[in-house]
């Protein structure tokens, strides 16, 4: 097998794994803006009080959770989660 030959055969699964890492991005950009909407809305008063340390830690909270459940529901979607 040569080298355009072994090309051939990995693009599409190249080509799959840069689409489900695009939808990992999709999906933790999308409950980002979720959390921070649904925070602004229902918290609007206690935010205006927070820190810039609270602001921070709030990003935070919001930023490593939005990315662990995205990577949970993909491992699921994608059949990676371990039975």
């Amino acid at each position: 097998m040569d080298a355009d030959e072994l090309k051939d055969r990995l693009d599409p699964l190249y080509e799959a794994a840069m689409q489900e890492q695009q939808d990992i991005k999709d999906c933790i950009e999308q409950i980002t803006r979720s959390a921070k909407d649904f925070i602004a809305q229902r918290y609007s008063e206690e935010i205006h009080n927070l820190s810039a340390e609270g602001y921070r830690k709030l990003g935070d909270v919001i930023d490593r959770h939005a990315d662990n459940l995205a990577t949970e529901i993909a491992n699921i979607i994608y059949g990676y989660e371990e039975e």
